[in-house]
């Protein structure tokens, strides 16, 4: 089953943070809680899917030393390239699991779920 992209669409481009990913305290404290809960302290390679506005994707970058994510929503997308662009370990591209995973090997993939819809 995949989501209805157009209407993730409509919602980035009427609110660039649709679901408070950013500011929530519920979502910080699921971002921090994700990260502290990770087996090793660092990673060479890490893939996060569906990063929607690369909030969570900001804390992975403290912990890999490559961070390679995608998101179907193409205003997300651009979103999160903007947030991420001082981090030069990250690499964020509009696209969609499974037809664009990205080559190479992983030693750490990062899913995500929306917590509410």
């Amino acid at each position: 089953m995949r989501v209805d992209l157009e209407a993730f669409e409509r919602f980035y481009r009427a609110e660039s943070d649709p679901w408070c990913f950013a500011s929530s305290p519920y979502e910080q404290r699921k971002y921090e809680l994700t990260v502290a809960s990770l087996p090793r302290r660092h990673y060479r390679r890490c893939f996060e899917p569906g990063c929607s506005i690369g909030a969570l994707t900001e804390r992975l970058a403290a912990v890999a030393a490559e961070v390679v994510a995608i998101e179907a929503s193409a205003a997300a997308a651009a979103a999160a390239v903007q947030r991420l662009g001082a981090y030069p370990n990250v690499s964020v591209r509009n696209g969609s699991v499974p037809e664009d995973w990205p080559h190479g090997e992983f030693d750490l993939i990062v899913l995500s779920e929306l917590g509410y819809y």
